[in-house]
């Protein structure tokens, strides 16, 4: 579980350990985390959580490059807990002639498999603990807005795609990951190109729900629903 902030597109140095320790900053409505330099790609990777809201959080994901240019896009990956339901909406805008929808596979991916379920309108991928196969789909949407239902516990993903952009992964800035063990909600930034000391960062807002929430007014003993 937990959020983490990667490179795209996958590949070995993805993978640089993340066991270093950390600087935490505090700022009015939240924190910065902030991590060490990494030796091979010299970049130095940082998050900022910020409530905006009762329910919401404003998370900023930054990257600074310490080295030669380089063409980055940043990955952002909240892990969740298998065994339930992340909904997305996909684009649904006129294009006259001209195609309104991608939907990136990965190899592993079966499209026949039960879990995932295309509509005209949104895409759902559910997860089950019974199920080792993984499955991970991606598309492409200016207004992303994922929902992972964990019973009552609702979280929301939400982040605006930049047009006339280039993105990873047959230009994807959504995909979503699952197996037995996790589901993973991911964004993703547009490839940018990076020079030595200069910063990329990406935006997204978290939203925390719970369904049926019950809602007490000062001096009112009866709940409204």
């Amino acid at each position: 579980g937990g959020h983490r902030l990667w490179m795209s597109p996958e590949r070995d140095l993805t993978y640089y350990p993340d066991n270093s320790p950390v600087q935490i900053e505090k700022i009015p409505l939240g924190l910065i985390i902030k991590a060490s330099k990494q030796h091979i790609t010299e970049l130095e990777l940082s998050i900022k959580v910020e409530f905006i809201g009762r329910d919401s959080l404003r998370v900023t994901h930054k990257a600074k490059n310490h080295g030669d240019k380089k063409r980055i896009s940043l990955w952002g990956l909240t892990v969740m807990k298998s065994g339930y339901t992340m909904t997305l909406d996909v684009d649904k805008k006129e294009q006259g002639l001209l195609p309104n929808r991608n939907i990136v596979l990965w190899p592993y991916s079966d499209i026949n498999d039960n879990r995932l379920k295309i509509e005209n309108s949104h895409i759902k991928l559910k997860s089950d603990k019974s199920v080792s196969k993984p499955i991970k789909i991606g598309t492409y949407n200016d207004n992303i807005k994922a929902t992972y239902e964990m019973g009552e516990d609702i979280f929301v993903k939400k982040f605006e795609g930049i047009k006339k952009s280039f993105y990873p992964d047959f230009h994807c800035n959504f995909e979503c990951y699952v197996s037995d063990k996790i589901h993973e909600v991911e964004s993703l930034s547009p490839f940018e190109e990076v020079g030595k000391t200069q910063e990329i960062e990406f935006v997204e807002i978290w939203e925390l729900k719970v369904k049926n929430e019950i809602k007490f007014t000062a001096g009112n003993s009866e709940a409204e629903t």
